[in-house]
């Protein structure tokens, strides 16, 4: 009897340890708008189980918005959290092992803003990992992060502390990565320059490029407004392209939600002080167009890490790659080296546990990372094959892939590894709008399973296939002049 009762428990447990090795956690955060006061919802659920397991029961909560503070005092009210960790006890054993996912439904306000990351995990013991809207994983590339860190604070910043901070980044990048080919490439404004020399130059894998002599003119009409950035990081790349970007400096609310300030040139200005403000849609056309895969962004100064993180949240909903907030000057570096590490490894690696920042990523980068870095780049390579085979030269590409690929707009970088990267964010945004398309909610909220089926079903795999053939077309059939 007593043997059998062990079997019993064993299978069990057996059962229990398989079943939490399925599904994630998630809380789902959204506002509801209503006359007087709007109304935070939040459902606690298990999501992604195997279809023959039955999902046990959402916990569903509601409070005032009021109830969470006001901008610059946002907290998570006490007894909601407690609410949750009982909700949790709740669910019990069918909750899976793991972070816990957290969903921000737009349009989602401030809610992005709150301290959900310290709170959470105090209330429920779990880290905390924000999931993106786009339901795919952007590709990678395997053996190489290029990063492309743009340092510039206002000019009466402090240097030291500036520079503490991007030693700190600098340092947690190549902590994390397991990348043979990381580099860390700083591109600083022109005041900044002989404050990080020093430091930058005691790691060979951390390059301080000058920017150039001669001031920059402005952005012309039609082009970005962050142009002479853009031309000096292409230049002094020599056109290789970016995996990861990075930016070191400031940001404030405006009348549209917030956005990042950066000098108009990085050149010496003696005369002229002129600053631009990129939104969420602006950094991902420079994400795309380098072809990078992450994002970082971190406040120079406390006083930026608001409007900075509105940034990095409303990036992370209109852009389809990895988004990493941190501010540096109160976050555990433990904390940020663990994320980078979740990022950037090939190793199976825990989530980090942030306090003052916070990670958009794809769950997948929790599985196996090595097979999961293998699936992508060979779903990047199927998709670029066909440029590939009909391209004779690098040099061919510049100046002609732009026709197709207006997402990344100006010159494309010569190198094939280049090209093909930007091609691929290309069709990561076409399949992110599609997907926007066929779904009912046009701020694409989430992305059900059956939106996903229909998707594929209306053939939208041909679709992309033909934008490709299209790109594959104009570049065989392009002829230098002479």
């Amino acid at each position: 009897m007593r043997n059998a009762r062990s079997a019993v428990l064993n299978r069990v447990r057996v059962a229990l340890k398989k079943r939490a090795g399925q599904g994630r956690l998630v809380l789902t955060a959204s506002l509801a708008y209503r006359r007087g006061d709007n109304l935070v919802k939040l459902s606690l659920a298990v999501e992604g189980l195997d279809a023959n397991l039955p999902a046990p029961a959402a916990v569903e909560l509601q409070r005032p918005f009021a109830d969470f503070g006001a901008r610059g005092d946002y907290r998570v009210p006490a007894n909601l959290l407690e609410e949750l960790a009982a909700g949790l006890r709740k669910i019990g054993p069918a909750a899976p092992m793991g972070p816990l996912w957290l969903r921000l439904v737009r349009p989602c306000g401030y809610l992005g803003l709150l301290p959900w990351e310290a709170c959470l995990f105090e209330a429920m013991g779990r880290p905390v990992l924000r999931l993106p809207d786009f339901p795919y994983r952007a590709a990678e590339r395997t053996g190489v992060l290029e990063n492309i860190v743009l340092v510039d604070p206002p000019e009466n910043a402090g240097r030291i502390d500036v520079a503490n901070r991007l030693k700190r980044l600098a340092t947690s990048i190549l902590a994390g990565s397991t990348r043979s080919g990381t580099r860390v490439h700083v591109f600083a404004s022109a005041p900044w320059q002989q404050a990080l020399a020093a430091d930058a130059g005691r790691d060979p894998r951390i390059l301080l490029h000058a920017p150039p002599q001669a001031p920059a003119t402005p952005a012309g009409r039609g082009e970005s407004p962050i142009a002479p950035w853009i031309d000096w990081i292409l230049g002094a790349m020599e056109r290789r392209g970016a995996d990861a970007i990075h930016i070191l400096g400031r940001a404030a609310f405006d009348e549209s939600g917030a956005c990042v300030r950066l000098s108009a040139s990085p050149c010496e200005r003696p005369h002229m002080r002129r600053d631009v403000d990129l939104c969420a849609d602006d950094l991902a056309v420079l994400l795309n167009r380098a072809g990078a895969w992450s994002a970082s962004l971190v406040p120079a100064r406390l006083e930026y890490a608001m409007p900075m993180a509105y940034v990095a949240d409303d990036l992370a909903h209109r852009w389809h790659g990895a988004v990493l907030f941190s501010d540096l000057g109160r976050e555990n570096p433990a904390a940020l080296r663990e994320a980078t590490r979740l990022l950037y490894t090939a190793e199976t690696t825990a989530a980090p546990r942030l306090e003052h920042g916070f990670l958009y990523c794809h769950p997948d980068f929790l599985l196996n990372k090595r097979s999961a870095l293998r699936a992508a780049a060979l779903r990047a390579g199927t998709q670029a094959a066909r440029l590939v085979t009909q391209a004779q030269a690098g040099e061919r590409f510049r100046g002609t892939i732009t026709k197709v690929l207006s997402a990344a707009g100006g010159a494309v970088p010569d190198t094939s590894s280049s090209w093909v990267a930007a091609t691929q964010r290309f069709v990561e945004k076409e399949v992110f709008d599609e997907l926007r398309r066929q779904s009912g909610d046009v701020l694409l909220s989430q992305v059900s399973a059956r939106v996903r089926e229909q998707v594929n079903a209306s053939g939208f795999d041909e679709a992309r296939a033909r934008l490709l053939d299209q790109a594959s077309a104009i570049v065989a059939a392009y002829r230098p002049e002479k």
